[in-house]
């Protein structure tokens, strides 16, 4: 490329890559998404309804020893995860996308630059 250090064949690769990085994060998201855990006790406002815990949490961490307080902060810190997962896919399109618009603009800008290069040649001859 004309007056450009850079090769259009460059940025187009790095755009398909960080489009399949991209695509990684959204499965991975998609993943973490499947991996809730229901909180709630079954009986919520009610506790004197079980006094002695005998109906168990409704998590998969079990209604001992503070375990629905355990199941309550991995599910935050799951949400959280999920949530970083899909800020990042959607950045990392939105940066595939751009790479492959900044090669769209210089192939145009180079035509332009031959285009201009070829008028003033015929000019000076």
């Amino acid at each position: 490329m004309i007056g450009f250090e850079t090769e259009l064949s460059d940025l187009r690769k790095a755009s398909g890559l960080v489009g399949n990085a991209g695509d990684a994060a959204e499965t991975a998201r998609a993943g973490v998404g499947k991996l809730g855990v229901d909180v709630s006790n079954g009986m919520p406002g009610a506790p004197w309804l079980d006094p002695f815990g005998l109906a168990g949490s409704g998590t998969a961490f079990g209604g001992t020893l503070g375990m629905p307080e355990v199941a309550k902060a991995y599910e935050a810190h799951r949400a959280k995860v999920e949530d970083a997962l899909a800020k990042l896919a959607a950045t990392t399109q939105q940066t595939s996308e751009a790479l492959k618009k900044v090669a769209e603009l210089y192939e145009t800008s180079d035509a332009n630059a031959q285009s201009a290069i070829r008028r003033a040649a015929g000019e000076v001859l």
